[in-house]
């Protein structure tokens, strides 16, 4: 078991940015976001979430596909090895929750390249992210459990618990030893420690609004006044960590995926201008449905991380905790 300290850290980090594309967090204006980065002095190490989720960097919000060329057709693919830093637990699960998704059926290779091709290294949390955070309701943090190669989790201001999670994690630990330092009995208690610490304000049974969801389907009345506030922006899609709706455009040069959302009233418009869930309680219902539901049931794991965005950031001020913890103690009806 291993550590490493802050300085050591930033030494790292620039050694791993010799040889791949460096992603971590920034300050941009007030906010914090990943961005590429050239100088490790840039990167935030204290900072509590950032604004948008990491998805964008597997899913990006527009992404060429094809290319079109006096009749022949070229697959767009980016081969570029990354190694992506500061990835919080709650975002890390939504890259998880994805994952089969992508792989199952017809494989999706510009998901799964930029899968393969980053090392990611995650970091615990310590304190709330979020007053709407609820992660540890939905299994995703503080500390993540898994799907990282490297895992930092704070000892203190400068120093951090090391946690292994693959053969490349295990690589950069070798490549690297004269930056890592053995853990003692005490650096591993204040591991476990943090492992242990509960830091949500905000509490849900997501298994039990899964089998209170059943039941509630065919209630229109209260579908409609549940999303009587919803602008229909789609914040609550791009802001999520394990959203994926897109939707594909050809032009006569390129073909792109762009991300879409199941909220907009086009998102399923068929021939002849059929939109199957025209009326808004019917999207904001499949929504929920599909997050907290039908998700589950197929890949066995909930599709929400319990980040809090959607909440935080929705501009109708949709009470999403609300609405789970109603239906939760409801008859499920």
């Amino acid at each position: 078991m291993d550590k490493i300290n802050k300085n050591d850290l930033l030494k790292l980090l620039t050694s791993l940015k010799d040889k791949n594309k460096l992603i971590a967090p920034v300050k941009a204006e007030k906010d914090i976001v990943f961005d590429y980065v050239n100088d490790v002095k840039d990167i935030v190490l204290d900072f509590t979430n950032t604004v948008k989720p990491a998805k964008e960097f597997f899913i990006p919000q527009r992404e060429d596909i094809l290319e079109f060329n006096n009749g022949k057709i070229k697959a767009i693919f980016s081969d570029e090895k990354r190694v992506f830093f500061g990835i919080r637990p709650c975002d890390l699960k939504g890259l998880c929750v994805m994952d089969p998704t992508f792989r199952e059926g017809i494989e999706d290779p510009h998901y799964l390249e930029k899968r393969k091709n980053t090392v990611i290294i995650a970091l615990a949390c310590t304190t709330l992210c979020d007053e709407n955070a609820f992660c540890e309701s939905a299994k995703a943090g503080p500390v993540a459990d898994g799907c990282f190669d490297l895992q930092l989790i704070p000892l203190g201001k400068n120093e951090y618990f090391v946690e292994n999670g693959s053969k490349a994690g295990a690589d950069i630990i070798d490549k690297n030893k004269q930056l890592f330092k053995k853990a003692d009995k005490s650096d591993i208690k204040k591991m476990e420690d943090t492992k242990n610490k509960k830091i949500n304000k905000k509490k849900v049974d997501l298994d039990l609004f899964l089998e209170k969801l059943k039941g509630r389907f065919n209630n229109k009345a209260y579908w409609k006044e549940a999303s009587l506030t919803c602008l229909r922006c789609g914040a609550c899609n791009y802001l999520c960590p394990s959203c994926f709706c897109n939707n594909m455009v050809d032009n006569t040069k390129k073909r792109y995926r762009c991300w879409d959302s199941c909220m907009f009233r086009g998102f399923t418009r068929q021939a002849a201008n059929l939109i199957p869930r025209d009326e808004l309680y019917t999207r904001f219902r499949q929504r929920l449905y599909h997050k907290y539901k039908w998700h589950k049931e197929r890949y066995g794991v909930h599709m929400c991380t319990g980040c809090g965005r959607c909440v935080t950031y929705c501009p109708g001020l949709i009470p999403y905790i609300d609405i789970i913890n109603e239906v939760s103690n409801s008859n499920g009806e």
